[in-house]
């Protein structure tokens, strides 16, 4: 994309260049929006459940937040390792929630 006959402007790489972060920028933003709307459909299975609607994700937590919520037998934290360690995929585990 950058050749010499086209120096000092590279105009073509500068355009390409461009285009590609603009194409970053979208996927960005409709990953984003996607996300959003899984974690809206699992809130809204999880009410048909009879949970809770929200879930909120502790694992970037410290240590001290993980035993205070584990003491807590209404927590989201013990909700949500209902189905940890079963063999299901994110889409059809209600209680997994994206983050982004």
């Amino acid at each position: 994309m950058y050749t010499t006959s086209e120096k000092p402007r590279y105009l073509r790489g500068l355009i390409s260049n461009l285009a590609l972060f603009i194409v970053i920028i979208v996927l960005v933003v409709l990953t984003t929006l996607y996300l959003a709307f899984l974690n809206k459909r699992h809130a809204d299975r999880r009410v048909t459940l009879g949970k809770a609607a929200d879930v909120v994700d502790q694992s970037m937590e410290d240590n001290k937040t993980w035993a205070k919520s584990d003491a807590d037998a209404g927590s989201g934290r013990r909700q949500s390792l209902d189905k940890a360690f079963d063999d299901e995929t994110d889409l059809r585990n209600e209680d997994f929630i994206y983050v982004y």
